[in-house]
């Protein structure tokens, strides 16, 4: 499985591979394992990191999981971006650069509001997409808030678990 994140203009922004464990009508779950260390916003994937990675057809986001090397929740990453799309071997996405990083505690960073408003005035972002990014945020926070999934696990076992892998 590919992941493929795109720019708002159709630029391939980032792509990795996965492999499904989970399919439902509204969502995939991928476990990723990183294979080079990858920097993002506050946060490091190391190699032999273990994620597992959540992507909604219908949400605004999609959240990344990082469970390190020993598979302990690092934090969580998630992408304000237009809903995914899964066809065949690939799920592409529409990054709109604002992230939320999620600590263990479920203390929580907005990083790259300033790059958000930066691409909206280039891309001459529609309403629609301004509005949208806002109820992401505020349904993530929601959802932080009320330690529901993905952001009640800590470690990647009890998280397969939940999967039922």
């Amino acid at each position: 499985m590919t992941i493929v994140s795109l720019k708002y203009d159709g630029r391939i922004n980032y792509s990795w591979s996965g492999t499904v464990c989970y399919v439902g009508s509204d969502l995939v779950v991928v476990r990723g394992l990183f294979d080079r260390k990858v920097r993002s916003a506050l946060l490091t994937f190391e190699p032999g990191s273990l994620t597992l990675e959540y992507y909604w057809f219908d949400k605004w986001y999609n959240v990344i999981s990082d469970f390190g090397q020993k598979g302990y929740l690092q934090a969580h990453y998630c992408n304000i971006a237009l809903p995914a799309r899964f066809e065949e071997e690939q799920i592409t996405f529409i990054d709109l650069d604002i992230d939320i990083l999620v600590r263990p505690d479920l203390s929580y960073l907005i990083l790259d509001e300033e790059e958000f408003e930066r691409h909206a005035a280039q891309f001459n972002y529609p309403l629609e997409i301004r509005q949208g990014v806002q109820m992401a945020i505020a349904e993530l926070l929601e959802r932080i808030g009320r330690k529901e999934s993905p952001f009640q696990d800590r470690e990647i076992s009890v998280a397969e678990k939940r999967l039922r892998l």
